[in-house]
């Protein structure tokens, strides 16, 4: 299970140079995934779960200004880093298919967790009312995360999106094969500048 969800309101950089939501959100499922799954298809049947959000409706993704380092907005940054996790889901299913291993995405819910408290100011203001308000506790919010990994009636499903349990459909932007293809190779070649 894939998961990372953070959210950065002032635009930060890794050691690397890697814009952090995009670094922290995107690119470690991306890189922990190909360095696991020859084990997890030597193991078989495996699956690999990518924690995205409903916070990816809306979500456009610019091919040429992935990180956002033109014009930045943390907001739109996560929005963006959970397009990619369904992106990703989705070019990996495609091109791992006959593997033996099922690749899904998911939105957990708005979770009542650390999320966004390493903010100050309004976004972090506005979280802090919204986990007071509405937001579901932890156990209920990896309900859908223990469905995908351990049930039966997943177990040879691929490709989707998930929410409280269910495939549902995810935004028209993350369907788009152009997308998924800009960023796959955007990011491998990130991995392979920075491993080689």
């Amino acid at each position: 299970i894939n998961n990372a969800g953070a959210y950065f309101s002032q635009y930060i950089e890794t050691e690397e140079q890697l814009e952090m939501t995009f670094a922290l959100n995107h690119l470690n499922y991306f890189q922990l995934t190909m360095l696991l799954l020859d084990a997890i298809q030597f193991e078989g049947p495996g699956r690999v779960i990518n924690v995205a959000s409903s916070a990816h409706f809306g979500a456009k993704l610019d091919l040429s200004d992935i990180q956002m380092r033109k014009k930045y907005k943390g907001w739109t940054a996560y929005s963006n880093s959970k397009l990619m996790n369904i992106l990703f889901t989705y070019e990996i299913h495609k091109r791992y298919k006959d593997t033996g291993v099922c690749f899904n995405a998911l939105h957990p819910g708005f979770v009542d967790t650390s999320f966004g408290d390493n903010n100050r100011g309004f976004g972090k203001n506005v979280l802090s009312i919204g986990k007071k308000l509405i937001a579901i506790n932890v156990i209920k919010g990896a309900k859908t995360n223990v469905y995908l990994a351990t049930s039966d009636e997943v177990k040879n499903v691929s490709g989707k999106f998930f929410d409280k349990s269910k495939p549902v459909k995810s935004s028209k932007v993350s369907y788009k094969e152009t997308n998924q293809k800009g960023l796959w190779s955007y990011s491998q070649n990130i991995i392979e500048n920075l491993f080689s």
